[in-house]
Formats: structure tokens, sequence, C-alpha cells
């Protein structure tokens, strides 16, 4: 399967999952390291702008829409060169915005980036999908429309730098990923200052 290699995370995702108290009981709910909810927010919020915010790791997400063909579409399949370059210039260029004016980058913001394994990792959902007891991508559906194969990351090999490493969201699993072959690709900024 484009000459992928799978490698079992759940050891690495219980880690990340106890390393930066996640929800453990599913309720949607960002809790601190004690499992209390964090002020009573909700983990994910809608921005409504095509972003999503994770309040418990301090990411912002690109929320994917539906089709091909457009910058935000989960059908579009891109090299990891192209991602790396001209689709995340894309992201951070001006756009148009729900009202129809311009701003510049995707929600306003110019510093989004194409994540690390560790990030991505993050929104894998192994309560969800076909990883859970439904059918589907192993993620939360308020990231929108969600392929279930690979989706690009930043982290290259250190064994192989023609190979990174990637999360396919319909094992839940990690892959490392030719890049050569195409793949999609979710945008990611940090939230700050």
């Amino acid at each position: 399967m484009k000459g992928i290699k799978f490698f079992l995370v759940l050891p690495l995702l219980l880690f990340l999952a106890f390393a930066l108290g996640c929800d453990s009981d599913n309720d949607g709910k960002a809790q601190d390291d004690v499992g209390e909810p964090l002020n009573g927010s909700e983990r994910f919020v809608d921005n409504g702008d095509g972003t999503v915010t994770d309040n418990m790791t301090g990411l912002m997400w690109e929320k994917k829409v539906a089709g091909s063909g457009c910058l935000h579409c989960v059908d579009d399949v891109l090299g990891w060169n192209t991602s790396m370059s001209d689709w995340i210039s894309e992201v951070n260029g001006p756009t148009d915005d729900s009202t129809g004016s311009t701003q510049s980058g995707l929600g306003g913001f110019t510093d989004w980036r194409i994540p690390t394994l560790a990030e991505l990792l993050t929104i894998l959902d192994l309560s969800e999908g076909m990883c859970g007891p439904g059918t589907g991508p192993c993620i939360n559906p308020i990231f929108g429309p969600t392929i279930e194969t690979g989706y690009w990351t930043s982290t290259t090999l250190a064994s192989n730098a023609s190979n990174v490493w990637g999360v396919n969201f319909f094992i839940g699993g990690v892959a490392e990923f030719s890049k050569s072959f195409g793949d999609n690709v979710r945008a990611v900024r940090t939230i700050g200052p």
C-alpha cells in the first residue's frame, strides 16, 4: 500500500493521553492532570471560520470541507514537497472569509504549518469511527470530513530522509510515507499571544 509500513501506536497514544491529561471519559471536555475540566470548556471548538481550536493542546486546526479542487477540500491529494511549500503558502495567503471580504490566511492567521507527528496524533481518536464502535475515520467529526487514509506530517524519519511519518485515520495508526507519493494534509498553528 504505497510502500507504507504500519506500526501500532496504542502505547504511544496511551502515553500521550496520560502525559497531556486527555479526557479519559470521552465527554469532550478538556481536562487538567487530575481529570477536571479546564474552566468548563469543551476540548474542541468549531470557530466558525474554517478552523477548530483544541483547548487541551493549544493548537488550532484547519477544518476540511467536502469535495475536491479547493484549498481546504478533503479529497485533494498532494505531494509532500507541494504540501510543505505551495499549499501551506496558500493557506497563509489572502483568502475570502464568510462575509465575502478578503483576509490574510485561514481564520485571519498567517502562521499555519504542517503538523509534527506528535501534534497530529493529538487529534487521532481511538473512540471514533472504525477505531471505536462505528464506521469512518478515527477523528472527532468536528474536524469536518476526513479521508480515512494517510495525512502528512513535517516529521522526517531519522533513518531515511526520503520518508516522513504520517497518521492513518482509518486504522488509527502511524505510517511511514515516501515523500514521492501523494497523501492528504491538514494545517495547524499554535495559539499564542
